[in-house]
């Protein structure tokens, strides 16, 4: 297989141009992965699509990618009917600003299938993002997270309860998609000034173009714009500037070691000063202890999401926070 990819890696002289190229190779063994040319050749095809991930490479089958593989297609066929069975369901984190006062709350979805039990949202969300079922999943998760904090809303005025979810690339790019989601809007009366929509940096690496003028409509109708995620992906400044963005969330990852790791300590003030610079509201998440938010407090983070201040809750347990907290939000 070494030899092979690196004899295609050679440039290849046709008329008057040069060309590279690169292979994929997928490997099976006889009898270990199957007694039959159909079984052998599907294992030596999931091999393969398993080295494209690190591009001009071989991989050998193995049995636990056999076991990754039917686990995946499992979760595939559940999620067909997952929405129209009703096994999803939504959990709320709350934000609180950096004077303990309630923010709002980021819309988590959750899945818990008969046989396949709790599934967590970093299996299933891939999957049903390369099966095209993020769609259907995406409309239940807009339409059911606006439905219930408008009903909060409802009971109590002085809230004003931000309400922030996580839009995916096949979900933004869908066609009707701001006619969807102003219908939604409109259905539950939620005012768009207080609704967030999450976005990651994957967003901009094809479509950049494309997603730019969605982007602009999306908040000329109020709707604020959080780039999710950020430090973790294709980051730039030059980007930052471009984008039409009001809030910039800073990844789980960098905040876990902020009180103890001088370059993570580092990287997130220097994000904070340029997200401050650029008149962005800055959000961290993944807060776990008193000292973590202390931090932050001094460098004048707006909002802080974490288990420190509250686990996701259902929308029950939601309800009965909102009522045993003394400071109510303010408009952001």
């Amino acid at each position: 297989a070494l030899d092979i990819l690196a004899r295609l890696s050679s440039p290849f002289a046709v008329v008057n141009f040069q060309f590279t190229i690169g292979a994929s190779i997928g490997i099976c063994r006889y009898p270990e992965d199957g007694a039959s040319f159909e079984d052998l050749f599907s294992a030596a095809d999931t091999a393969m699509y398993h080295a494209k991930h690190k591009r001009n490479n071989y991989f050998i089958f193995t049995e636990e990618l056999r076991q990754q593989t039917q686990e995946k297609l499992e979760i595939e066929q559940a999620l067909h009917s997952a929405v129209t069975n009703d096994e999803f369901h939504m959990v709320y984190q709350p934000q609180v600003t950096s004077r303990g006062r309630l923010f709002g709350v980021e819309a988590l979805v959750r899945w818990r299938h008969d046989s396949l039990g709790l599934v967590a949202p970093n299996v299933f969300i891939p999957i049903a993002e390369d099966c095209g079922r993020i769609i259907d999943l995406g409309h239940f998760i807009i339409e059911r997270s606006i439905r219930d904090i408008a009903a909060i809303e409802d009971s109590n005025d002085y809230y004003n309860l931000q309400l922030s979810i996580n839009i995916s690339v096949r979900q933004l790019l869908e066609k009707g998609f701001l006619e969807s989601l102003t219908e939604v809007l409109n259905r539950y009366k939620y005012p768009s000034r207080l609704l967030t929509l999450e976005i990651t940096e994957s967003l901009f690496i094809d479509d950049f173009d494309y997603v730019l003028p969605l982007l602009r409509g999306i908040r000329e109708m109020g709707i604020s714009i959080s780039l999710d995620d950020f430090g973790t992906g294709y980051s730039s400044l030059s980007l930052l500037n471009r984008l039409p963005i009001d809030e910039l969330k800073i990844d789980r990852s960098f905040i876990n070691n902020i009180t103890t790791n001088p370059r993570d300590k580092l990287m997130v003030l220097n994000i904070m000063n340029i997200a401050q610079g650029l008149g962005l509201r800055v959000v961290a998440e993944g807060i776990e202890t008193e000292v973590q938010s202390l931090l932050l407090n001094r460098h004048q983070c707006d909002i802080q999401q974490g288990y420190l201040h509250s686990r996701p809750l259902e929308f029950s347990d939601l309800v009965e926070y909102f009522i045993g907290f003394t400071s109510p939000a303010k408009s952001a």
